[in-house]
């Protein structure tokens, strides 16, 4: 999540203050130790020591489940390309966390706060839809609304992959919908010991990630929007 995602989200007041999500450079202020918004060298520097002393106590969260999203190609100018997040690039940082806590399941309350009922029933069902319609692979949308016609009540799988995406780099496998759902759960359960006064940081290492969904589209790589 970058600080534009989050400062745009007025849900997230309270992920923005204490929960850090995974990201190359730190950006969110935590309660104790450096600031993390101090971006000059002498601020990089405090701030990694302060991770690394945090790092033995500090809660990190990781669900296996969300190594279900394996889709296996995405269009990138103009060809087909080997789909660039794979479940191996979280494997690789979860070996080096060392301890981790897996996800708890506050259900889909939380996350219908932020997206619209209908796009979770779509993103739950697309993958069977798809297949049912006797399609096979992942599905990936090819033709998108054009904005600002009349509302459409739209009921082909094909017209729904356009309707609730904007390009064709997030394919919908058959574990898309487990994997983005643990992933949100990874950003919850995380955010629990900051807001019972546990601790005043914690690490979520969600896949797929979620800051390019919006509340009723995916895109981006991202399906739910875990900063949110």
């Amino acid at each position: 999540a970058t600080n534009d995602t989050l400062n745009g989200m007025s849900r997230a007041a309270p992920l923005r203050r204490a929960v850090r999500i995974l990201q190359p450079v730190p950006v969110l202020e935590a309660k104790r130790g450096p600031s993390f918004l101090d971006t000059s060298r002498n601020g990089r520097a405090a701030a990694k020591e302060g991770i690394n002393s945090w790092g033995a106590t500090m809660v990190k969260v990781f669900d296996q489940r969300q190594l279900a999203h394996t889709p296996a190609v995405e269009l990138q100018n103009g060809s087909w390309v080997d789909y660039a997040e794979k479940a191996s690039r979280s494997e690789m940082i979860a070996a080096k966390l060392g301890e981790l806590s897996p996800a708890r399941d506050f259900g889909q309350a939380p996350l219908a706060r932020v997206h619209a009922p209908d796009y979770l029933d779509f993103l739950a069902a697309a993958h069977a839809r798809w297949t049912e319609s006797g399609r096979s692979g992942d599905a990936i949308g090819y033709t998108w609304p054009v904005v600002g016609r009349r509302p459409l009540s739209l009921q082909r799988i094909d017209a729904l992959l356009g309707r609730y995406s904007y390009d064709a780099g997030t394919p919908i496998a058959s574990g898309t919908w487990e994997a983005a759902y643990w992933s949100a759960q990874t950003a919850l359960t995380a955010l629990q010991p900051v807001l019972e006064g546990q601790d005043p940081v914690s690490f979520a290492l969600c896949r797929p990630p979620g800051h390019h969904a919006g509340a009723d589209y995916c895109g981006g790589y991202c399906y739910l929007n875990n900063a949110a």
